[in-house]
């Protein structure tokens, strides 16, 4: 789409125009209306042909300067409509550009698996695999059609100049079968590999998994960037299943790393040094630890007291927004909160990154928002934190310093507690991402704020939808409150809105609200769950979203002013943004752009540096970082996988049969809970310290994006070597493609 939009803007605003070419879409659905909402006549009509000024005619599928394969004709007419779709390439000339996306089983156009070299235009059924990816669209895999009409692989490469765009993380594994591995039926893209002037573009997380990215010194001399260094030897540990610290100089020599050896060996020192960065990113105190706490100290920090008494009971009678939760001395630590044994933290180093006690900030009070209420005798109440630590750092201050430019002055005093916000882009994905990281943060009495970007209404089941309207007839009634035979036509609107509904229609907005309001209500009951306070859950409702469609609008200066807003109010120490980009429907991607975008304007004011504001960027959902990556490592132990289980058990809209479930089977808990473990496993590998699970976090600095978003940088000063087909632009940007097609110019 992100195509699509850039040149209707050329189109309007520097005069780009296509009153001089014909074009030609790679597929459509059959059967399939060209206005049903899945149509890819509809959403070229949507995206670009109704706003630029491509020749008159295209009022039908096939007419003046646009055409499309027909999905509305019998199927016996299908095999003749192909064979007029070929005269007509041939008839306009041939295709100049055709652009083109990657399907994750590597089919350009419907191509699937097992398509010939010298296919031609034909109807094709579709790959489960395809469907499944197509279920967002079609609201259910159920809905998705079995066939389609594509055009070919042989008429695909007759195409004078070929554009393949890939993005994310999902299709990294694909893009490396297309560019990378052999020409096969199994991969249609690889027969590109084949094409004169065919051209690859990708972002950082799709073309991780190319050798020029994942583990570029065996192509030829890289500068040895620390980065490099580290997942150099993460790489090499994986490779031989030996742990870090055991590997050999000969490792290294036999593995295309001789020059790395040669410049920073021997291989125990580059190991060594390997080792310790990892376990230094490896911490229980993700906020930060309180200055001079030692292992098995009972820790002091604010504690807000109201008229109520003290906070600390979610909802409870005085309670005020931004009021310090914490357990005071003496309180029994509930059995479910009990954290994972030791961290085994900062070595060498202990005490070097004090962190400050909790200072007065500009709102008043010792770290907490806002200010006026009395507090405990002497200012403080004395906590005992449930989990006993034996690192003496706080980790993402270490990160952040190791970040800063040569120069720059230092970062002011770490604050304890902290105003940390976390930003959801769905209503669950701050648990099933980092609710064990979540849970940590409450507990260890922070002032955690969970911002809610979007309603997630899209993807509730119709039925759950009336479950829950029969509920609040039924609880009016019995309730005896007034106005029940308002609530009882409500609900029986909604239920026939429902019964009429076509496969992927728009649902009414008396349904969207619903819907909402069952994902609302999940969200605060997993977060009462992880301990959190329910006067800081934010629901943003970002505009962009509410399309009631997979296709959302692009983002608008209002999505943006929600954030900075958000972030104007609460002036958080640390943010948590979603870093991945593989969710079937591209939230996750549009919502790290506003994040983005957001921190490009509150970053220069005076607060944004005052607070010292760490951006940390987690995954989890689709998969997680790897651990060279990471600059900060949360260790959890069991309980706390389990209690962050219970939280995500709260959306219960999404369990079982999630609406849009991705290419992974199981369950988001599932998910979570083996990835976690998975993670934890290979630090185990590598010869860190054994947990029970991990979760994984970036540091992004809006003001120098972090190596996650860079490719390496070859050594220029030898020859690189060229792999023998296609080229990379790597950093081509995180614009997703909505659709493909080719262009011919008369």
């Amino acid at each position: 789409m992100h195509v699509y939009r850039e040149l209707v803007r050329m189109h309007r605003e520097e005069g780009l125009s296509f009153s001089n070419c014909v074009t030609f879409n790679l597929d459509e659905y059959h059967p399939m209306q060209p206005w049903a909402l899945q149509s890819y006549r509809r959403f070229m009509n949507e995206h670009l042909f109704d706003h630029v000024d491509l020749p008159p005619g295209h009022d039908r599928p096939t007419a003046g300067a646009i055409h499309v394969p027909d999905g509305s004709i019998p199927l016996s007419d299908v095999p003749a409509h192909c064979q007029e779709y070929e005269r007509q390439i041939e008839e306009a000339g041939g295709i100049d550009l055709q652009i083109l996306g990657l399907g994750r089983t590597g089919h350009i156009g419907f191509n699937e698996r097992g398509s010939s070299r010298s296919s031609t235009t034909r109807l094709i059924s579709l790959d489960r695999v395809t469907r499944i990816d197509a279920a967002s669209d079609f609201f259910g895999e159920h809905n998705v059609p079995r066939r389609a009409i594509t055009m070919g692989v042989a008429t695909i490469l007759k195409a004078r100049r070929i554009l393949l765009m890939a993005f994310g993380e999902n299709k990294a594994t694909v893009v490396r079968e297309a560019v990378e591995g052999p020409v096969t039926p199994h991969v249609a893209a690889s027969y590109l590999q084949q094409h004169s002037d065919a051209t690859v573009l990708l972002d950082y997380a799709a073309a991780a998994g190319l050798t020029r990215v994942g583990c570029p010194w065996v192509l030829g001399p890289i500068r040895w960037e620390a980065t490099q260094v580290k997942k150099a030897a993460c790489w090499l540990s994986q490779k031989l299943k030996k742990p870090l610290l055991k590997l050999t100089d000969d490792d290294f020599n036999e593995h295309s790393l001789q020059d790395l050896l040669a410049e920073q060996g021997p291989a125990y020192d580059i190991c060594l040094s390997v080792f310790y960065q990892l376990q230094h990113a490896i911490t229980g105190w993700p906020g930060g630890k309180p200055a001079g706490a030692k292992p098995g100290d009972q820790v002091a920090v604010p504690l807000k007291l109201t008229a109520g008494g003290a906070a600390g009971s979610s909802g409870s009678a005085g309670e005020e927004v931004g009021d310090i939760k914490a357990h005071r001395q003496g309180s029994p630590s509930p059995p479910s909160r009990q954290h994972s044994g030791g961290d085994g933290g900062m070595l060498g180093s202990p005490g070097k990154h004090p962190l400050a006690a909790a200072a007065p900030n500009r709102h008043g009070g010792g770290g907490a928002h806002g200010g006026g209420t009395a507090t405990s005798p002497g200012g403080r109440g004395l906590v005992q934190l449930r989990r006993q630590f034996t690192d003496h750092e706080d980790s993402v201050s270490i990160a952040l310093a190791a970040q800063r430019a040569p120069g720059a002055p230092p970062p002011p005093p770490p604050v304890f507690p902290k105003r940390i916000l976390v930003l959801s882009p769905h209503p669950d994905d701050d648990v099933i991402s980092m609710g064990g990281t979540l849970i940590r943060l409450l507990d260890q009495g922070h002032e955690v704020h969970v911002a809610y970007m979007t309603s997630g209404n899209i993807a509730v089941w119709d039925e759950d939808c009336l479950r829950f309207a029969d509920f609040a007839v039924q609880f009016g009634q019995a309730m005896g409150l007034p106005d029940v035979t308002h609530t009882s036509e409500v609900a029986r609107q909604m239920q026939d809105s429902l019964e009429r509904k076509q496969p992927g229609e728009v649902d009414s907005q008396q349904v969207l609200a619903t819907k909402a309001l069952i994902r609302r209500c999940e969200a605060r009951s997993a977060l009462r769950t992880c301990g959190g306070d329910l006067s800081r859950a934010h629901f943003l409702e970002m505009p962009f979203y509410k399309t009631g469609k997979v296709v959302k609008d692009p983002l608008g200066p209002v999505d943006i002013a929600l954030l900075v807003d958000l972030f104007e109010r609460i002036r958080p120490h640390q943010i948590y943004a979603a870093g991945d980009l593989s969710d079937p429907h591209g939230t996750h991607r549009t919502c790290l752009q506003a994040v983005f975008q957001s921190l490009g304007v509150v970053r220069s004011r005076g607060w944004y540096a005052d607070s010292g504001t760490a951006v940390l960027l987690y995954r989890g959902a689709w998969q997680e970082w790897e651990p060279w990556e990471a600059d900060l490592a949360v260790p959890l132990g069991p309980a706390e996988m389990q209690l962050k289980v219970d939280a995500i058990f709260k959306h219960q809209s999404q369990k079982d049969r999630a609406l849009f479930p991705g290419a992974d089977p199981r369950e988001f808990w599932q998910r979570a809970l083996d990835r976690n473990r998975a993670t934890a496993a290979l630090y185990d590998r590598l010869g860190l310290q054994e947990f029970e699970a991990m979760e994984l976090f970036v540091i992004y600095d809006p003001a120098r994006p972090s190596h996650i978003y860079k490719a390496p940088e070859p050594d220029r000063r030898h020859e690189k070597v060229a792999l023998k087909a296609g080229e990379l632009l790597s950093g081509a940007g995180a614009a997703g493609v909505g659709g493909a097609g080719a262009l011919r110019s008369p």
